[in-house]
């Protein structure tokens, strides 16, 4: 059996004869796992999911920041019945939950984006036309 990790450099050598790094590199590359896609109807269960966090978000505008960041968090309750209705390990929903947060995440910076550039080009203009209205009153 070859050794994946080793604790010093001499240690580090395969069955097959090549040592060091390159060793270490073939095992990890042997030892990956496959992806596990998502049928249609996890990600659908999980998308409602979501929505449904979102949703009880919303609801309760007047939370501090510290109560909203720990909503943002899947509940372990929520996320063991997730797993057992959709068969999935928790490991999986956890992240399928991270990766629903970093989009939407991107998406609401790249909607303010859009707004404050909105509003740099409109006071941007306003300011082009009170220069020009004091060139013409000099």
């Amino acid at each position: 059996m070859m050794k994946l990790w080793s604790t010093g450099e001499n240690e580090c050598t395969a069955e097959n004869g090549v040592g060091g790094h390159e060793a270490n590199i073939n095992n990890q590359v042997e030892m990956r796992r496959t992806k596990i896609w998502l049928s249609s109807e996890q990600v659908d269960a999980l998308e409602r999911s979501f929505q449904e966090e979102i949703e009880l978000e919303q609801q309760q505008p007047g939370a501090t920041p510290d109560e909203r960041k720990n909503k943002v968090k899947l509940e372990p309750e929520k996320k063991m019945k997730l797993c057992r209705e959709l068969g999935m390990h928790p490991r999986q929903v956890a992240i399928c939950f991270q990766n629903r947060r970093a989009r939407l995440k991107g998406k609401k910076i790249e909607h303010l984006y859009n707004v404050l550039k909105k509003d740099f080009e409109t006071v941007s203009r306003e300011n082009q036309h009170l220069q020009q209205e004091v060139i013409h009153l000099i």
